[in-house]
Formats: C-alpha cells, sequence, structure tokens
C-alpha cells in the first residue's frame, strides 16, 4: 500500500510540473535533461517519473544524462533542446544563466525537486497555480513597498526600497522555477545596513566552481550602502578567509567582488532538506533556498544575480510596516 500511494503522489508531482508548470500537452517533444545521480545532486525516478508522465498525455519523451555542470552545456543537448517543446531540467545547468534570455520557442522549466521523495511530497504537489498566486502577491507588495526592512536573529538590520523601472515589474527569471519557491529578487541598489554572516558563503547556482564554499568562522557583519559591500567587521581571521574566497571567485570569472546584487526569501513551506550544511553546502543552500525559513542574498558581480550566497537564517521582513515574513515564517499567501 505504502509504495502505491507514493507512487501516486509521485506521479502527481510529475503532473504538477510538466503539465501545470510546463504547459505541456499531447504531441509536444518533451526532453528531460537530467543530472548523473552519482553526482548527488539528483536522483533518477524523479526525472524517469516526468518522462511516464508526458507518455501518459501523449506526449514524446526524451531523456537525456548529463554529467558535472563545470564542464558546460553538451553540443548534442543543446540541440535537443533546441528541436523540444518542453525542456525538464533535474540538472544545474538548467541553473546556470536563469536570468539571460528567454528561449525563441518553447518552454524549459528547472527542478528543484531534486527527488522522488521530494517531488512526491507537498513541495512538488502543491499546485502550481496556487505558489504562482502567493508569488504574484509577494511581488507585488515588494516590488510597490515604499520602504521595505530586514531583520534577523544574529544582527541583520537592512532597510531600503525597490529598484522601480517605469513600466516594467521586477526583473525575473527566464527559465521557470519548480516548484515555484521564491518571488522575483529585489534589487539591492537602494539598501544600507548589516548583513549578519554565519554558516557557508556558497554558491547562487549560476555557475559552478570550486572550491564552491567557504566556511565562516563565528559571526562576521557585512556593511552595505548603495549596492556594494563597504566593510566587514568581525574576527579578522574570519575576514581574510572570506575575502580571500571573493578574490578567488571575482578572479575566476572577472567579476567585481564587491557587488550585492539583489535577494529574495522563500516562500514554499514544503521545502526540506535532511543533510546537514557542513555535509554540502551547496546543495544544502541551493536546496533550502526556497523555504522561508531563509533569505538569500546574491553578491559577487554582474550581470545578475552574481556568484557567492549569503543565506539568511529566520528572516523577518516588511513591506510599508507590514511583515511579509516573521522571524522564518510567511505571514501570508499559507
Amino acid at each position: 500500500m505504502m509504495s502505491t500511494v507514493f507512487e501516486h503522489d509521485l506521479l502527481a508531482g510529475a503532473y504538477n510540473l510538466l503539465v501545470n508548470c510546463g504547459e505541456a500537452k499531447a504531441g509536444d517533444k518533451v526532453l528531460v535533461v537530467h543530472e548523473d545521480p552519482a553526482l548527488g545532486w539528483y536522483d533518477l525516478a524523479a526525472p524517469q517519473s516526468v518522462a511516464t508522465v508526458a507518455t501518459q498525455i501523449g506526449a514524446l519523451a526524451e531523456l537525456i544524462k548529463v554529467g558535472d555542470p563545470i564542464n558546460g552545456m553538451p553540443s548534442n543537448v543543446a540541440a535537443a533542446i533546441d528541436a523540444s517543446d518542453v525542456t525538464v531540467y533535474f540538472a544545474r545547468l538548467g541553473d546556470h544563466g536563469r536570468f539571460g534570455a528567454s528561449r525563441e520557442r518553447g518552454v524549459s522549466v528547472v527542478s528543484y525537486a531534486r527527488t522522488a521523495s521530494a517531488l512526491g511530497s507537498d513541495y512538488g504537489t502543491r499546485p502550481h497555480v496556487e505558489m504562482t498566486a502567493i508569488k504574484t502577491l509577494i511581488d507585488d507588495l515588494l516590488y510597490n513597498a515604499d520602504e521595505i526592512t530586514v531583520t534577523c536573529p544574529l544582527g541583520t538590520s537592512l532597510r531600503g526600497a525597490p529598484l522601480r523601472h517605469v513600466e516594467d515589474g521586477p526583473a525575473d527569471v527566464s527559465i521557470r522555477r519548480f516548484p515555484l519557491c521564491v518571488p522575483a529578487p529585489i534589487s539591492a541598489a537602494k539598501f544600507e545596513g548589516q548583513v549578519a554572516l554565519n554558516g557557508y558563503l556558497a554558491p547562487t547556482g549560476n555557475r559552478t566552481y570550486q572550491p564552491a564554499s567557504q566556511i565562516i568562522d563565528g559571526i562576521v557583519k557585512a556593511e552595505i550602502s548603495g549596492g556594494r559591500i563597504q566593510q566587514f567587521r568581525g574576527e579578522q581571521a574570519a575576514i581574510s578567509a572570506i575575502q580571500d574566497h571573493y578574490a578567488h571567485v571575482a578572479g575566476l570569472f572577472d567579476l567585481d567582488a564587491e557587488i550585492v546584487d539583489s535577494w529574495h526569501a522563500g516562500i514554499h513551506a514544503g521545502c526540506s532538506f535532511d543533510q546537514p550544511e557542513e555535509a554540502d553546502p551547496d546543495l544544502w543552500a541551493n536546496t533550502w533556498f526556497g523555504s522561508p525559513h531563509y533569505m538569500h542574498i546574491h553578491t559577487c558581480g554582474a550581470p545578475t544575480p552574481g556568484e557567492i550566497c549569503w543565506m539568511i537564517e529566520n528572516p523577518t521582513i516588511t513591506a510599508d510596516g507590514k511583515p511579509i515574513w516573521e522571524n522564518g515564517s510567511l505571514s501570508i499567501g499559507q
């Protein structure tokens, strides 16, 4: 009975991803790009379930396995993507360049439900339309606010306003996220104050590099203003390690290390991760980011989003005095 229930939930999550989010339909060519499970980020059962659902709705399904994303997009995969109507990524390659130009045709979706258990849980099965409504509500509240404040128990204290354009709404990714677990990022250009850093620095998921993370010894306060890091305060050894990591990553991609690009916090209460942060800080940060328990700030370089992430636990975020997150819990839309 348990296996039958699990299979039903898994296929429900796969349908939610492929049809509700990806808008796949009968006759479409569906490409499922899945990362080698041996790399530890994705299993095989989740992408296989999407291929199964594609067949059930009358679409043509193809699975292609890819390796370590540090090696870039293989030419045969790029050609298959161009020929597909819907591409679903169970691979970190799907997150790379997610703020770039949209496809000329077809739909691309990157899955942050990395395993069958995640896809078949509330994280994967909560209707995509519900999460879209929550995201839209929060986007409107944040983007139209005159003042936003951010605090956390460790001492983060930021104040600012969104950077608005005359006709455009908030800038967002060009690839669809599934589950939809964060609102559009808010530019940090008009924010100032301090951010309490602890745990690890991790990648934003925009590119892959080594070493992927840097431990933060104790708590270091980063003072920011005008979209830039002004200084770090704390133990000198911890500051030096952080600065060395920034210099290394900036040097790899010829970036301005002091840029603070943008931020957003998680909105999906079903997001969870059962491994400790120290086991793999990159996987930990790039999975937990969708939970309301965390806000993350994109730093180190342009174009958006930068390459180094700050994870802020249990944020309280207000828009014109109205709490949207309170101590790591979403106050609206639940």
